[in-house]
């Protein structure tokens, strides 16, 4: 007995140790996976994340078209589910033409599309019930984008309603039974002098059209959504097409409006991506400053929170995400050599991360926090 508790203590003492000296993993920590690509040495986009500032780059070869090539690509979005890695994004083929695409745990999946001929892209991705929903888009017969949405790579085409010429959906969230997209619409150019864009949602397919300031001659799209409670919280930007260089960032509860303070009055901004978290509402996006450089920040409850690059350059933010203590925001800047380097912000600070090609830009989009398990 005696010897069994003193190898009982020798073990305890070696774990402490070991977790002392940071050499086991803390399972308490998050895990943040980033989406985006970093070009190559010679210009060609490879589609990656970064799993904890490492980056792990992903080939656009589906085992199921062995044959079919490809120019490079981009992943877009990211979520995780235990050990499911799932990423949206596109490639682009042989002939330039752009293919929406799936990654899931490294393996490509070329997605379903109306005409495999024409443009489009996954942009948006959400795990629930252990199933996979894309958000994206894909050009018709007419050349006009229409929204769609992927569920386990079954490409689900919505009806164009008649007053309609075509639709965009540029994000995804489940809740439930209920599935809702963000984006845009626009109605026949032969009811317009010039193509408006109108914000709006779906929820299971019914159009939600969101206001915008209708004294301006405007454009408007809708580029994040967040369900917290009964309550749909909306992000996105709204574009005076009377004035050049005027974009304003947006936010929808519930339908309702509000423009987001910018660093400028008369210099614009967009908003990109929203999260909820303990009541508080985060956007991520960027505005213009005095000197016309883009300053990256993130908006709390309205309060703009401007994130520092190097100075003098530009910096852009792209996603956020929250792990209840700390936030970070994804998106890149630009480096004194003019080079677009991918980062994230953790809690303001700045951490660039790992490129294929330092001389070569690169991007990160999409962010995901996956709490210890």
């Amino acid at each position: 007995m005696k010897r069994t508790f003193a190898k009982l203590a020798f073990v305890l003492a070696i774990l402490f140790l070991l977790t002392t000296l940071g050499l086991m993993d803390d399972q308490t920590q998050p895990n943040i996976y980033i989406a985006g690509y970093s070009e190559d040495a010679d210009g060609i986009r490879v589609p990656c994340y970064w799993r904890n500032g490492v980056r792990v780059d992903l080939s656009t070869k589906d085992p199921a078209w062995p044959t079919v090539g490809s120019t490079g690509g981009t992943a877009f979005a990211v979520a995780v589910s235990r050990n499911e890695v799932v990423l949206a994004g596109s490639f682009f083929d042989a002939l330039g033409v752009e293919k929406p695409c799936q990654w899931r745990n490294g393996v490509a999946s070329h997605l379903p599309m109306i005409d495999p001929a024409k443009n489009g892209d996954a942009n948006g991705v959400f795990l629930a019930n252990g199933e996979v929903f894309l958000s994206g888009q894909l050009f018709n017969a007419f050349c006009a984008y229409e929204k769609v949405s992927w569920r386990n790579e079954m490409l689900c085409k919505y009806k164009l309603p008649m007053e309609e010429s075509g639709s965009g959906a540029a994000a995804v969230f489940v809740d439930g039974n209920d599935h809702y997209l963000a984006g845009y619409n626009f109605p026949p150019v032969v009811y317009a002098t010039t193509v408006t864009y109108f914000p709006c949602y779906w929820k299971n397919g019914v159009k939600n059209s969101l206001p915008k300031e209708e004294e301006w001659n405007q454009n408007g799209f809708a580029t994040g959504i967040w369900k917290d409670g009964p309550d749909i919280h909306l992000c996105g930007y709204l574009n005076n097409k009377d004035e050049l260089m005027s974009s304003f960032p947006s936010y929808w509860l519930n339908g309702a409006l509000t423009l987001l303070p910018v660093i400028r009055s008369g210099r614009p901004g967009w908003a990109w991506s929203i999260q909820v978290s303990g009541g508080d509402v985060f956007i991520a996006g960027h505005c213009r400053d005095g000197k016309n450089l883009m300053v990256p920040c993130y908006w709390k409850n309205g309060m703009r929170l401007d994130l520092k690059v190097p100075k003098g350059t530009h910096g852009w933010a792209r996603s956020i995400a929250l792990d209840g203590v700390d936030i970070y925001v994804s998106g890149y800047f630009q480096n004194a050599s003019d080079v677009i380097v991918p980062c994230y912000w953790k809690n303001g600070v700045l951490h660039a991360l790992p490129v294929v090609d330092s001389a070569r830009n690169g991007r990160a989009f999409g962010i995901f926090v996956q709490l210890g398990v």
